[in-house]
């Protein structure tokens, strides 16, 4: 899969990767648009394609931070 990643605080960035996807999932097809996430100033590394979960984690609820 490639792609470019444009972020509000990112530049667009050419990537490319490679996946497994479920037979039962729709796969994508030229022009789709995928959310990705990533770290912050490390786009080329760090992206995958998914969306940010606000729920809790290893430190407790969105309202304990």
């Amino acid at each position: 899969m490639s792609g470019t990643v444009a972020g509000p605080s990112t530049a667009p960035r050419e990537i490319y990767g490679k996946f497994v996807w479920k037979m039962a999932d729709t796969w994508p097809e030229p022009g789709d648009q995928l959310p990705v996430v990533y770290k912050v100033g490390k786009v080329d590394t760090t992206w995958k394609v998914g969306t940010m979960d606000v729920g809790s984690d290893e430190f407790g609820g969105p309202g304990q931070y």
